[in-house]
C-alpha cells in the first residue's frame, strides 16, 4: 500500500521515474524507508532542545554564569569603595595627617640621639644638644605655637609689632613642622630633604611665620625684662637653642617657591 501511494504521489506531481529511486532497487527502497520512518523520541527531543542531559548540563551552567555574575558586582563595588575611601581621605583626614606626622617627630625625639643625626644647611653649625633643645621646645608645644601665631584678636599686646596669620593655619603648621625637622637632622644614610614653598602665598607665610617667631622667642634675661608684661616670666630656652631655632628660621624664610616634586607635593597636600 505504502509502494502504491507513493507511486500516485508521484504521477500526480508529474516527477518522472528518472529523478526518483526506483523501489525495485532493495537499497533504495530501504533508503526511502527509513527516510519516512518517525523519528525516534530521543532525536525529536534533541531537534526541540536537546537531550535531558544537555538540558541538565545548560542549567548547572546558567548557575555558574549567575554565581559569576554576582560575584563580579560584589568585587566592582568593593572597588568603588575603596577608590571613595582614597579620594575622599586627605579632605576627611588632613587635620589627622598633620598630627601623625607631628607624633612622628615627637617618637624620634625619644628613639635616637640628636647627636646621632646628621644635621643640614643653617643647622649644621650648631651643637646638637642646642639643636635637640630647640626642637624639643617647638616639638611639645607645637598647639600653642600654632594659635598664638594664627589667632584672629590682633597682635600680642606685650609685642604690638608683631603681626599674626588667623586663617593660615595649615601653611604655618607646615612651616612649623619643617622647622622641627631641620633641627632634628636625618639619620646616616637618608638623603637630604629640604622641603620648600610651591606658591608666592605660601612663600609668603613662611616668611611671615618665621619673622615672627625670630622676634617671639626670648632667650635672655634682658629680653624678657624689655618685654611689658612679661618682666616675670622665665626665658623660652638657652641662648644656644635660640640661635639655633633663629638661624633655621631665617632659613626657612628665605626660601624660594619650588615647583613640587614626589615627595614636596605630597607633603604640602598633607601637611
Amino acid at each position: 500500500k505504502m509502494g502504491g501511494a507513493l507511486v500516485i504521489s508521484l504521477l500526480t506531481l508529474g516527477v518522472s521515474k528518472s529523478s526518483w529511486p526506483s523501489l525495485a532497487s532493495p537499497r533504495r527502497a530501504c533508503c526511502c524507508v527509513t527516510a519516512i520512518r518517525p523519528a525516534p523520541p530521543m532525536q525529536l527531543l534533541a531537534l526541540r532542545g536537546g537531550s535531558s542531559g544537555v538540558t541538565a548540563d545548560s542549567g548547572s551552567a546558567k548557575i555558574v554564569l549567575g554565581l559569576v555574575c554576582l560575584g563580579s558586582l560584589f568585587f566592582l563595588a568593593y572597588l568603588i569603595r575603596v577608590f571613595l575611601s582614597v579620594t575622599r581621605a586627605p579632605t576627611l583626614s588632613e587635620s589627622g595627617m598633620r598630627s601623625r606626622r607631628w607624633n612622628e617627630l615627637r617618637d624620634e625625639l625619644w628613639v635616637a640621639q640628636v647627636s646621632d643625626r646628621l644635621a643640614d644647611g643653617a643647622a649644621e653649625s650648631h651643637a646638637s644638644a642646642a639643636r635637640e633643645e630647640a626642637a624639643r621646645k617647638l616639638i611639645m608645644s607645637r598647639e600653642r605655637v600654632l594659635h598664638d601665631i594664627t589667632r584672629p584678636d590682633g597682635p600680642p599686646r606685650t609685642q604690638p609689632n608683631l603681626v599674626r596669620l588667623p586663617g593660615r593655619e595649615r601653611d604655618v603648621d607646615a612651616v612649623l613642622l619643617e622647622v622641627a625637622r631641620r633641627l632634628l637632622g636625618r639619620l646616616a644614610g637618608e638623603r637630604v630633604r629640604r622641603l620648600k614653598p610651591t606658591s608666592k602665598e605660601q612663600a609668603a607665610t613662611w616668611t611671615a611665620t618665621a619673622e615672627y617667631l625670630m622676634i617671639r622667642i626670648q632667650s635672655t634675661a634682658e629680653e624678657v625684662h624689655h618685654t611689658v608684661g612679661h618682666e616675670q616670666r622665665a626665658p623660652d630656652m638657652s641662648e644656644e637653642a635660640a640661635a639655633a631655632l633663629r638661624a633655621v628660621l631665617s632659613e626657612v624664610a628665605s626660601e624660594e617657591v619650588a615647583s613640587p616634586g614626589f615627595f614636596n607635593g605630597l607633603f604640602v597636600a598633607l601637611a
